[in-house]
């Protein structure tokens, strides 16, 4: 708030004092005096809102190269037995970091709109899908990537989009969720980020306890059986 406050200042030709010590209530004063807007960071939900709001979205964000490696490394050490001639696949090949950092002896390929390779059109057979997809249009990327049927899915996506309707998406399509790491990246996407590893399998276990009762119609019909009224089973997502 701080440093967004400096920068407003600095617009309009405001002299501030010494800030680094200052509480909120203290930067609500200092903007009242000097009729400055209160600086507010937007929330990482409002963010992602004003992404897919626009007319254009655009979420065209590259990669820092050394998280691509650890990524990709990641997926490649849980999967070490399977990676000679298997088949991968970056939908989003943007700069390259994620295909040209794919382990030695898998066979790549790549998709990118900005090349005139749109993943949406692709319809090859991929074993493996790693990679950063665009936010904005996530439901529909998961839609294409079940319509591919990779064996693994695993995303580099900001921590808030692993929503309950989507993994219910593809834990009914016959995923499961075997690895998800959350880490803060300074100055990358939303700051805090999430490598979320699927697997289609029937044996593999799942990390996740994926609870899919939709709790608010639960918590109405809780009231409803003290009430003494009927209890019916609660729907889910």
């Amino acid at each position: 708030m701080i440093s967004l406050l400096r920068e407003h200042a600095k617009e309009y030709g405001v002299k501030l004092p010494a800030l680094s010590r200052l509480r909120v209530d203290d930067i609500r004063t200092i903007c009242w005096r000097h009729d400055l807007t209160i600086p507010v960071k937007p929330s990482m939900g409002q963010r992602m809102s004003d992404i897919q709001r626009r007319d254009t979205p655009n979420d065209c964000v590259y990669t820092p190269e050394p998280l691509a490696i650890y990524h990709i490394q990641k997926v490649a050490t849980m999967y070490a037995d399977d990676l000679v001639g298997s088949q991968w696949l970056d939908p989003f090949k943007g700069g390259g970091v994620y295909y040209e950092n794919y382990p030695w002896g898998v066979v790549k390929s790549w998709c990118e709109i900005d090349e005139g390779v749109d993943f949406f059109d692709y319809a090859g057979s991929p074993e493996f899908v790693v990679s950063n997809p665009p936010y904005s249009i996530m439901r529909r990327v998961l839609d294409k990537l079940i319509d591919l049927s990779p064996r693994v899915i695993s995303l580099l996506i900001c921590q808030s989009a692993a929503t309950p309707p989507r993994v219910a998406l593809l834990y009914d399509a016959g995923y499961v969720m075997v690895n998800q790491e959350i880490m803060g990246v300074k100055d990358f996407g939303f700051g805090i980020i999430a490598i979320v590893t699927f697997e289609r399998s029937s044996s593999a276990k799942s990390v996740l306890e994926f609870n899919r009762v939709n709790w608010r119609k639960l918590e109405k019909q809780y009231t409803m059986q003290q009430e003494g009224d009927v209890f019916h089973d609660c729907d889910e997502f």
